[in-house]
């Protein structure tokens, strides 16, 4: 765990304070698609070699899709209770007090630039993740050998530390969207700690269901929907099976999300409207957010996927150790 954070850090430390020659920072996105499309592979390959896995794949997918259920529905609960609670009408009022967010065209061009960044990068990377995890299972399965699983693990090694260098520049080099962010208020924050909390419990209350113990259960959920990188997390650090239900889990919570914006934007508020997004919120279903519920709702989606990201990778390893 510990060299997985150091990856993270390094990369935000380096980019942040401008140490990375430019070139290299700008290419920080496609590294990171390349990484973890060999992850995803390496983490396919690892399954077809273990005719355990191959055999229960029908079981690991019924419970990943009971972990994606109770996700999403317990990240809407929670973010619906604290406006009940009276908490979120304070970030309502303060939102409001901006009467003319929607028309900063700083704040617009943002959200606009986000929403074509999240919708071309993202459908592409999840197109090529797919794609890996495919192909990855079949030449498992039927190509390699059952030692290969053994030399396939300094290879996701070093795809997954590549992988979170490259998050980490990329946050370091967002300091103009971190700056605009802020503009929203701190109460925004509320959004992102509800989903958080309401994966989390909602996956353990799941787990009960299938039969997962409880560390498994909370560190599937708190994956909160970016299933390449919570999944081969927990394929390195717990269990090939554990990341197989994380990766199909978090795919499926991604699904349910697309599908349920356009109904909760009918009648809910825009903080429980992004509340099924969980991390994704900042990419592949920003555009679906912003469509179906307008720019100032993206824009707080947009706060609480950035939150949730930066969550994963420290969430996931300390849960799943409990």
């Amino acid at each position: 765990m510990l060299a997985i954070l150091v990856a993270l850090f390094v990369g935000f430390a380096l980019s942040f304070f401008r140490l990375l020659p430019s070139g290299i920072a700008r290419l920080a996105t496609r590294i990171s698609m390349i990484a973890v499309v060999v992850l995803i592979g390496s983490m396919g390959a690892k399954i077809g070699v273990d005719p355990d896995l191959m055999r229960n794949l029908a079981l690991f997918g019924w419970q990943a899709f009971v972990l994606a259920v109770f996700a999403v529905g317990g990240s809407i609960l929670a973010v619906w209770s604290l406006e009940a609670l009276g908490k979120t009408k304070a970030a309502e009022a303060g939102l409001a007090s901006r009467a003319d967010l929607e028309q900063d065209s700083e704040l617009t061009a943002l959200a606009n630039l986000d929403r074509q960044q999240g919708q071309a990068s993202g459908y592409l990377l999840t197109y090529l993740i797919l794609g890996a995890m495919l192909l990855g299972i079949a030449g498992g399965y039927w190509l390699m050998p059952n030692t290969a699983a053994e030399r396939l693990n300094g290879v996701t090694d070093w795809a997954l530390y590549i992988t979170l260098w490259s998050v980490g520049v990329e946050l370091g080099n967002s300091k103009e969207t971190l700056r605009k962010v802020v503009t929203l208020g701190w109460r925004v924050l509320l959004v992102p700690v509800g989903v958080a909390l309401g994966s989390i419990l909602g996956a353990v209350l799941g787990g009960l269901l299938v039969h997962l113990p409880f560390n498994e259960s909370a560190a599937v959920g708190a994956g909160f929907g970016w299933y390449s990188l919570s999944g081969v997390l927990l394929a390195q650090i717990y269990t090939v099976k554990l990341g197989a239900i994380a990766f199909l889990s978090n795919v499926l919570r991604e699904l349910l999300a697309v599908i349920m914006i356009p109904l909760l934007a009918k009648k809910m508020s825009p903080m429980v409207i992004v509340a099924p997004s969980g991390a994704t919120a900042m990419d592949t279903t920003l555009p679906i957010v912003a469509t179906a519920a307008g720019t100032q709702t993206a824009l707080i989606g947009f706060v609480s996927g950035v939150c949730l990201s930066t969550l994963v990778p420290l969430l996931v390893p300390f849960l799943v150790k409990l």
